[in-house]
């Protein structure tokens, strides 16, 4: 199969030649998986890496600085960055509205706008291909996902093993014959502790669980930190 036939056969709930594959990383996780295997290519990574999935990406609103070293986005997240071996790493702050007392105060936010997002583009090749709507959401959202299947999600994203109601064998009992899955592979203890073998292990383990009859596109359950080893990195796109 093709990439294109791999992916989509898995969101028609057909059992694909492999697992279909994605791929997500913070700058600084480039950089140090880069340095591994000795050149700073993207395309030839993901391809060495069997990788099926390429994302297009809609240019967002420039955040501003609000602080000395502390930033804003559209949203009102706040964050600053740290510095790592491998480059700026972006960390949560206390977000815009976090010392908010009363309604005045959300009131005079400047709440964002959709017209502040052009997704012409984004959304024209999406249509085009006939493209299907993936939910991101992180956290154990198990109480709402009969609500998004409702509401017309196709994918859910990115399955965070938060907890039991979050692991991948009641997910697929419950809802796998309605949704498709993405992700999953833990990024809290797997990913930056285990071993390469380990996590080999664990990305199979959902491949078969969550892929079974399709349904399923395996990676992590964020986008890989820089605090995962490269060799693990390598390693989850072991499984098939």
């Amino acid at each position: 199969m093709t990439s294109r036939e791999r992916v989509l056969a898995a969101l028609r709930h057909e059992q694909p030649d492999r697992t279909p594959r994605d791929f997500w990383a913070e700058p600084p996780t480039m950089q140090r998986l880069f340095a591994h295997v000795g050149h700073s290519y993207k395309d030839r990574l993901l391809d060495a890496l069997d990788v099926d999935v390429r994302h297009l990406e809609a240019p967002a609103p420039v955040e501003r600085e609000v602080a000395p070293g502390l930033f804003q986005n559209f949203w009102g997240e706040r964050y600053v960055f740290n510095p790592t071996p491998w480059g700026p790493m972006r960390e949560d702050a206390k977000g815009a509205l976090a010392d908010a007392t009363d309604l005045a105060a959300l009131e005079k936010f400047p709440w964002p706008s959709p017209d502040c997002l052009d997704r012409k583009g984004m959304t024209a090749l999406i249509h085009s291909l006939g493209g299907r709507a993936l939910y991101h959401s992180c956290g154990t959202i198990r109480p709402f996902i009969a609500d998004l299947i409702a509401c017309g999600v196709d994918v859910l994203d990115p399955i965070q093993p938060t907890g039991p109601e979050m692991q991948p064998e009641s997910l697929k009992r419950e809802f796998g014959d309605r949704l498709c899955f993405h992700g999953g592979i833990d990024m809290q203890n797997l990913l930056p502790k285990a071993t390469p073998a380990a996590v080999t292990t664990g990305a199979q383990h959902y491949c078969d669980v969550l892929g079974q009859n399709g349904g399923y596109i395996l990676g992590p359950a964020h986008l890989f930190q820089p605090d995962v080893p490269p060799e693990n990195i390598l390693a989850l796109y072991q499984a098939r």
